[in-house]
């Protein structure tokens, strides 16, 4: 009962929560797609969403785990995002609910189904090809996933350092998810 409330209310709640603090932070004027912010903080993101990950050791099963990297990203995609789209804090506790089902399935199946399930949750927040966006993110995600596997093994070999190559593994995967998913998001007004 503890680990369905701290997945399913604690830290979707807390992501809502932060997403509406930090975007009265950063308000501004420009309206056009914010490719830099978006970028840069997707892999920020990712970034926090690592350490956060590592430093929980292995929660709930991995459930926590993956909720703790989808918190940290779908916080600062919403940031990015405004005032281009108000998604507010609904777009990150969509990120934490989503990404905290990858353990339910061998893990390439569990990413498609987790981006499946966050492009299904932040779906309505957008205004137009809603379904499309379903789709991308559950096609998306399992080769950034990929990518950063690939490329943690790149850094694991270069270098000895395990935490740094997950940090940066997890940002690069991020990233390269976030070039399609914000092609895609340029297209929303």
């Amino acid at each position: 009962m503890e680990k369905i409330l701290i997945e399913g209310v604690v830290i979707p709640a807390l992501s809502f929560i932060v997403t509406e603090i930090v975007k009265r932070l950063f308000s501004g004027e420009d309206y056009s797609f914010p490719w830099l912010r978006w970028l840069s903080l997707c892999a920020i993101g990712g970034a926090i969403g690592a350490v956060l990950s590592a430093s929980m050791g292995m929660a709930f099963g991995g459930f926590g785990n993956w909720a703790a990297y989808g918190a940290a990203v779908g916080v600062l995609q919403a940031v990015a995002l405004e005032p281009y789209l108000n998604v507010g804090g609904w777009w990150a506790a969509a990120a934490a609910l989503g990404w905290a089902i990858v353990p339910v399935a061998p893990i390439f199946i569990g990413v498609l189904l987790s981006g499946l399930l966050v492009g299904t949750l932040q779906a309505p927040l957008l205004s137009r090809n809603r379904f499309l966006w379903i789709a991308l993110n559950g096609l998306i995600w399992p080769f950034a996933v990929g990518l950063g596997f690939f490329v943690q093994q790149g850094l694991l070999e270069a270098t000895s350092r395990g935490f740094v190559a997950f940090v940066l593994a997890s940002a690069a995967g991020t990233l390269a998810g976030s070039i399609a998913t914000g092609a895609f998001l340029s297209t929303q007004e």
